[in-house]
């Protein structure tokens, strides 16, 4: 799943809306009627590319990502299949609208169950309304909650998914990295964690951009796109540091009150923050999220994508670049637990059984 640049780019395991009729039958329903749109509306880009109609600007963008996948395939051993074969136009926006939630004192994320998947950190609505809904339910509960409207997911492979209109006109490199991570979904995904799965793609994602940029000796690109990902690093640190922070104080013995003040304090400080780092200066996706009223949903929405990143990086440094070997080491913690993976991963000693 994409969200808004610095709510990060989680792809959503869209399957997961497919296959929840263990919940509401309304919740059901919308799930089937929106990825039905989706699916129903497609269009082949080959058609679309020789079709005279088709507006260059759009024809472009078709015939960049078919560039893109046939990258992927070759070069980051990332399997496309059919995905991304076909064109649907949504008419709107975003493809589906997120709910993050965490409790009011802590910064573990709320989970709902799904079949196949597990426990996932969010759920999503093809209509927005419904979100709201969702997340204002939440709220009565004392959750912390927020909504992201989300131009992207995947179905794992489930169905061939098609390019979107919601994404289709995106900065090259964004385009370039939403589609290798959502094809690294497609070739490993691990039910039940979330904050893998994301960190994994973003990381794999990340890679594959700059492999393809210097496949076309496109340096200067190379080394914009190099310093948005720092800079996206340096953002997610603060963050980070703020939620290590917050969840230390919840485990000390302070009366709700004095907790609630703390809360608010810490917060309100990651905004001034993050709005006056130098590094993040004339960025402005990042201080239109800082503006924003921050609560712990905000924060995971940062957190479950990015915290991992460094360490998958050193996982590819220390494979030295052989992304077959790095796959490899990925896939041999299935059959791990969520700790076991965490610390295995921190310490880069990932065994492959022979």
């Amino acid at each position: 799943m994409k969200l808004p640049h610095v709510l990060q780019r989680p792809a959503l395991a869209g399957i997961a809306l497919m296959l929840s009729a263990c919940s509401t039958a309304k919740f059901y329903s919308q799930a089937v009627a929106g990825q039905w749109e989706i699916l129903a509306g497609r269009q082949p880009v080959a058609s679309l590319v020789a079709d005279e109609k088709t507006p260059a600007r759009l024809r472009q963008r078709l015939l960049l990502t078919q560039e893109l996948r046939t990258f992927a395939e070759q070069h980051l051993q990332l399997p496309s299949a059919k995905a991304y074969a076909t064109y649907t136009d949504l008419h709107r926006p975003h493809v589906v609208w997120v709910v993050f939630a965490a409790p009011e004192f802590s910064t573990q994320p709320y989970q709902w169950q799904y079949p196949i998947l597990g426990k996932l950190d969010y759920r999503g609505f093809f209509k927005e309304a419904d979100a709201k809904h969702c997340a204002q339910k939440l709220k009565t509960q004392g959750l912390d909650t927020v909504i992201g409207g989300v131009d992207a997911y995947s179905t794992l492979g489930f169905f061939n998914d098609p390019l979107l209109n919601t994404f289709i006109h995106d900065p090259e490199t964004e385009l370039a990295e939403l589609l290798f991570h959502e094809l690294t979904h497609r070739k490993i995904f691990l039910p039940g964690d979330t904050d893998f799965n994301e960190a994994f793609a973003t990381a794999t994602g990340q890679e594959g951009v700059r492999r393809w940029l210097r496949s076309n000796g496109a340096w200067t690109a190379l080394r914009k796109y190099n310093r948005a990902c720092e800079q996206e690093q340096i953002f997610a640190a603060a963050v980070l540091e703020t939620k290590a922070a917050l969840e230390k104080m919840y485990h000390q013995s302070l009366p709700l009150t004095a907790m609630r003040a703390h809360k608010h304090r810490m917060l309100q400080q990651l905004s001034v923050k993050i709005r006056h780092l130098p590094a993040l200066a004339n960025q402005k996706g990042y201080a239109q999220w800082a503006s924003h009223p921050l609560n712990h949903a905000r924060l995971n929405t940062v957190a479950a994508y990015q915290q991992l990143v460094p360490a998958f990086q050193r996982l590819l440094a220390g494979c030295r670049g052989d992304l077959a070997l790095y796959f490899q080491k990925v896939a041999a913690m299935k059959s791990l637990t969520k700790l076991q993976r965490l610390e295995v991963l921190e310490s880069g000693a990932v065994k492959i059984s022979p």
